[in-house]
C-alpha cells in the first residue's frame, strides 16, 4: 500500500488513474536527497507513490530509488562522489541545448574539496538501454521540464523520453 495512507497538504493521497497499460520499455530511477525539509519530504513521497503505482499496474518496471545528500564534496585528491558522477551525466545527456540550473548548484569547493555540488530534493532519470533518455528536473531547448510532467507523462502513456 505504497501509493495510500499518507496525507499531502493536509489531504489524503490518493493513487492517480493511469493514463495507460502498456508497460513502459524505459528502467527510472528516482533521486531523493536524504534531509530534506518537512514541505519537501511530502512532495518525495507523492512521487514516490506515484511511481510506486507504475509498478504496481506493470507499467513501470525497474525502478530504482536511491538517497543522496544535500551536497556532495570532490576531493581535490580522491575519487568523485556517485552523485557527483551522476550530475556530470546529466550535464552531458543535456548538451549545449539544456541547464540544470537552478536544481543542482555547481560551487567550488573549500580546503580539501575542488568543487562542491548541491542536489536538487528530486531527481527523475530514465533509461532504455542503458542510455540516459529522460531527466526530470532539467531545462531543454527551452522549456522546463518538472519532476511533476515527468510523472504526468509516465502516467499518461506519452513520451516521458525528454532527452531524445
Amino acid at each position: 500500500m505504497a501509493a495510500d495512507g499518507f496525507f499531502v497538504d493536509d489531504e489524503p493521497y490518493t493513487t492517480p488513474t493511469l493514463g495507460t497499460d502498456e508497460p513502459l520499455d524505459v528502467e527510472a530511477t528516482a533521486y531523493f536527497r536524504a534531509s530534506a525539509p518537512a514541505v519537501a519530504r511530502a512532495r518525495q513521497e507523492t512521487a514516490r507513490a506515484r511511481l510506486d503505482a507504475l509498478v504496481d499496474a506493470n507499467v513501470l518496471h525497474g525502478l530504482t530509488v536511491d538517497r543522496w545528500p544535500n551536497k556532495a564534496s570532490v576531493p581535490a585528491d580522491g575519487p568523485t562522489p556517485v552523485p557527483v558522477e551522476r550530475y556530470e551525466e546529466f550535464r552531458a545527456a543535456l548538451g549545449e541545448d539544456g541547464h540544470l540550473d537552478p536544481f543542482f548548484e555547481d560551487r567550488p569547493g573549500i580546503g580539501r574539496s575542488s568543487r562542491v555540488v548541491v542536489l536538487p530534493v528530486i531527481t527523475l532519470a530514465l533509461r532504455r538501454d542503458g542510455e540516459l533518455t529522460g531527466l526530470y528536473p532539467c531545462w531543454k531547448d527551452g522549456h522546463h521540464y518538472s519532476i511533476e510532467e515527468g510523472l504526468a507523462a509516465l502516467e499518461e502513456g506519452t513520451d516521458a523520453e525528454n532527452l531524445r
